[in-house]
């Protein structure tokens, strides 16, 4: 076998896997090529203080991931995100390939096992809806494709020696192009592994005969979990052989699957929202904020501005009504996602403030919003009609970021300059500190009030110290509050400016209609009714991340369960009658 090169500088007229041996190992590079780090973000984060609006004014999405990282580094990024690279961090210049000189490639192929089951805890199958790999550097005139391919294995153990009888799941292409070279891309691809099973994810890199194209992968030096394998024949690998045959076992390819470990799984979608950092209007299901909806783009986002306000009709659920930081008012089909232009309206009196929330009260139907310029906060009365806004106060708050009006008329705000909880009154304007908010509030974000819990309301915050939009129920008595989920889509971040409830009375009422069966109260204190026309069979308890926290064989048809111990929020209450099982939302006060 020829030797395996490790040098600082390109071996004309001899073969070898190329792999330099200098390296950052911070993550990405900017315009300039030198590297950003993390302590470069803190500081950026640090600088930018407080700010109403969009995260992607500030940080590009690689870099809205190192944050996430670095800040949670135990947080999926998706509702699955399988990786062998810890930190993502591409040691650059150390990336491999098979090359005759700097622009003469030959074929690689790439690979690296997940063991599902073992390593990831997955044993109920996995649906792949994305897949990241980064490059080091790139050298291309016409466009580098790389084609990804997902196999299906028994066991992740079974690899190298099953490479040629492996299953083919799931295939897509990637053109690489010079602005890719260290850096992280994400593909769309659609795989489906069994339960129990595991996946080998592969690289294809194939001479153009050209000459003229170049790529090497990149690679972590950091801790990883997995090794990766090469297979290029021009180097004597004829079969796949792991990095450390080669004298290359300090490194370890960033391959990373993105996915649903709960194959065909949904609940119904009953909040709706605004994703700025997809510009997409959505809907979602308060118990899983991992199971969203797409509905149509926001033409305010893709216009460079800012969804911040907006609030689903009562008195139609069809219809949202949405105001833009500047000052644009729309109404949104909740349907179809169109959004229809229907004049601007200003905050006048407010100076330069911006709308950052809109919230309808459900006792009267009258449509409400805030404005604010951190400095300053101000209530206003909307006329959708009249396409004006009468200025009712202004607030004792500086930042407000949010309004929610709950079923008895009483509203709300939470706070992102002070990160505390305020009631509004909506007659003068006049807030009253409730208490500090449970998480650092920073940028555009919303929320809202979900029927039946009257002594909450749900935030679609963005946390500034976790670095991602999360879900949370806030208690209106003191502020306090509980995480829910965290927003995630896809290997992107999320930012959910803002968030809204029809409130149709079906809280309680069972997703799978069973004849005879009720329960009650809901939502809940401390014990819960169950009864029924035949036997229940058996009843498990779920938290919004699909924990068991509590299950029973009753064979009886009914049946008490005593919740108290349970932590406030959303449940899923699991009901088998008569071989057939039903889900129930359950909200526990």
């Amino acid at each position: 076998m020829k030797k395996f090169i490790l040098s600082f500088v390109i071996c004309f007229g001899s073969l070898g896997l190329m792999a330099q041996s200098t390296f950052v190992g911070d993550g990405t590079v900017n315009s300039n090529n030198s590297p950003v780090t993390i302590q470069d973000l803190l500081n950026r984060v640090e600088s930018i203080g407080n700010s109403l609006g969009d995260v992607n004014e500030y940080f590009s999405p690689w870099e809205q991931r190192m944050l996430n990282q670095h800040f949670s580094p135990n947080s999926e990024f998706a509702p699955v995100f399988l990786t062998h690279a810890p930190t993502q961090n591409i040691a650059m210049g150390a990336g491999i390939a098979c090359a005759l000189t700097g622009v003469a490639f030959r074929d690689n192929n790439l690979y690296q096992p997940f063991d599902l089951p073992g390593d990831f805890g997955i044993t109920n199958g996995l649906e792949i809806t994305a897949v990241e790999f980064a490059f080091d550097d790139v050298l291309t005139t016409t466009g580098f494709p790389v084609t990804v391919n997902i196999y299906e294995i028994d066991n992740a153990s079974d690899f190298p020696g099953v490479w040629e009888t492996m299953t083919l799941v799931g295939t897509a292409v990637y053109d690489a192009t010079n602005a890719d070279a260290f850096t992280i891309v994400n593909v769309p691809l659609a795989a489906q592994i069994a339960a129990g099973k595991s996946l080998v994810m592969e690289l294809v890199l194939i001479d153009d005969g050209t000459e003229s194209n170049y790529t090497r992968m990149g690679v972590t030096q950091d801790a990883f979990t997995g090794g990766s394998y090469i297979m290029a024949a021009e180097c004597d690998a004829n079969t796949p052989l792991p990095f450390s045959d080669l004298g290359l076992g300090d490194r370890t390819f960033i391959f990373n699957i993105i996915g649903d470990d709960e194959p065909g799984g949904s609940s119904a979608s009953i909040a709706y929202g605004v994703d700025n950092a997809a510009t997409m209007f959505l809907s979602f299901d308060p118990a899983d904020t991992s199971d969203f909806t797409d509905i149509g783009l926001s033409p305010i986002g893709s216009s460079g501005n800012f969804e911040n306000a907006g609030s689903i009709d009562p008195n139609d659920h069809s219809t949202a009504y949405v105001l833009s930081n500047d000052s644009l008012f729309y109404e949104v089909d909740v349907a179809t996602g169109v959004y229809t232009l229907l004049g601007t309206i200003t905050p006048d009196g407010a100076g330069a403030s911006t709308w950052v929330g809109a919230e309808f009260n459900p006792v009267d139907g009258e449509l409400y919003a805030i404005a604010s310029d951190l400095s300053q906060t101000f209530l206003f009365k909307i006329d959708i009609d009249g396409l004006s806004a009468t200025n009712i106060g202004m607030t004792n708050n500086p930042g407000s970021i949010s309004l929610m009006i709950n079923g008895d008329g009483a509203a709300y705000t939470h706070d992102l300059v002070e990160d505390a909880f305020y009631a509004v009154d909506l007659e003068t304007g006049a807030s009253t500190f409730i208490g500090p908010l449970p998480f650092d509030a920073n940028y555009g974000q919303g929320g809202t009030w979900i029927k039946g819990d009257d002594d909450a309301v749900y935030l679609s915050a963005f946390n500034n110290g976790s670095f991602q939009a999360e879900w949370w129920r806030i208690d209106t008595f003191d502020g306090s509050g509980t995480m829910i989920g965290a927003f995630t889509r896809s290997g992107a971040l999320m930012q959910i400016g803002w968030s809204s409830a029809p409130n149709d009375p079906t809280m309680g009422v069972s997703d799978q209609s069973v004849s005879g069966f009720s329960y009650y109260p809901n939502p809940v204190r401390e014990t819960i009714s169950l009864k029924a026309d035949k036997n229940i069979q058996s009843v498990v308890f779920y938290n919004i991340i699909g924990q068991k926290v509590q299950s029973a064989n009753v064979d009886a048809v009914s049946a008490d369960f005593n919740l108290s111990k349970f932590q406030p929020g959303l449940y899923i209450m699991s009901v088998t009658i008569d071989g057939k099982t039903q889900n129930h939302k359950i909200l526990k006060k």
